[in-house]
């Protein structure tokens, strides 16, 4: 499971104080990796293995006998509860709800139901948001485990390449179980900012951030989600946010003059924080994102591949390229330097 500090939302608990034992309640959706990734986790609990209940919920997935996979967990059905389930019969791609005792990464279910939070056969109008899975064709995919015909939307941006992993917004109607849809907008991009407001715009509706080596500037719409983590104000919206805040911000690239936000986040004050296509770079010297340039300095950036593994200065940038997708932190007091610098997938 993969927890992000900037968009995964924290109940009961923080990044840092998740212990060994805590029982906690996650949601998300799997990524590209087959991994989960988590959107929200809230504590609930001591956790005793074998135990304590535990509930998932999911699409089936690997049936062999009597398990089948959940997001990298193995579920025994074999002594399970199956009386809501149809014919009592398992079968890849059903949605459902299972209860049970967790020992590491084997579930031994106790119940096993059919989740009925997906939509009907038939609805006139539908939006579900969530990461593609199962691609064949445009049309014929899933989105969080909704069958879906894309062949007559319109892509946001025009030149959007649907494909696995990828997480978009849906809209348009379900007719006999599939989703037809008129518009299929890119929901999550490559690009990650954490860094104090210089200037607000409520007008244009664009927010820069300042880094040491530079700005960047990204544009706000509709679809925007704001949270505030300093629980200051409930809704946050654009007209709330001062210079001087910091934001974490998720955006992607539209093709327009600025990254559209997709996510805004304000918290108390942290690292300096950029993920997204480099633009160019000076070997052994400096790398420059979104035109921000920051320097790398042997002895003080550590450098990690996109699997965490530590690299060399040299090793770095032999690989590096531009339009890479690299992420770069550069800790409190922000100097410009980067403290760690690594590829991102």
């Amino acid at each position: 499971m993969h927890v992000d500090e900037g968009s995964t939302i924290f109940d009961g608990i923080s990044f840092a104080t998740i212990a060994i034992n805590d029982v906690i309640e996650v949601s998300g959706y799997i990524n590209a990796k087959g991994d989960l990734q988590a959107t929200r986790l809230e504590k609930k609990e001591n956790f005793v293995p074998g135990t304590s209940e535990v509930e998932m919920k999911g699409v089936v997935a690997a049936t062999v006998g009597t398990t089948f996979t959940l997001g990298g967990i193995t579920v025994d059905f074999s002594a399970a509860d199956l009386s809501d389930v149809p014919g009592g019969v398992i079968t890849d791609g059903l949605q459902v709800e299972i209860k049970g005792t967790l020992v590491e990464t084997t579930l031994t279910a106790t119940e096993v139901e059919i989740e009925d939070d997906l939509f009907g056969n038939d609805e006139d109008e539908v939006e579900l948001e969530n990461i593609i899975t199962n691609f064949f064709s445009v049309n014929d995919f899933q989105v969080g485990g909704q069958s879906v015909d894309a062949s007559g939307a319109t892509l946001k941006p025009a030149s959007l390449a649907l494909q696995d992993g990828l997480k978009v917004e849906v809209e348009g109607s379900i007719v006999n179980g599939v989703l037809l849809a008129t518009e299929v907008e890119a929901r999550e991009g490559e690009i990650e900012l954490e860094a104090i407001v210089q200037v607000v715009d409520s007008t244009a509706k664009t927010i820069t951030l300042q880094f040491t080596g530079g700005t960047v500037t990204v544009d706000v719409d509709s679809l925007t989600s704001f949270e505030d983590e300093l629980g200051i104000v409930d809704p946050l919206t654009i007209a709330h946010i001062s210079i001087g805040d910091y934001l974490k911000i998720h955006a992607r690239d539209t093709g327009g003059a600025n990254p559209l936000a997709t996510e805004i986040k304000r918290d108390d004050l942290g690292d300096d924080e950029i993920q997204g296509p480099v633009d160019s770079f000076v070997a052994g010297a400096s790398v420059t994102i979104l035109g921000v340039t920051f320097n790398t300095l042997v002895g003080t950036t550590a450098f990690e591949d996109d699997k965490d593994s530590a690299l060399t200065s040299a090793e770095f940038y032999a690989a590096l390229a531009n339009d890479a997708v690299v992420k770069i932190e550069d800790n409190q007091p922000a100097d410009g330097v980067a403290d760690e610098a690594e590829f991102e997938d």
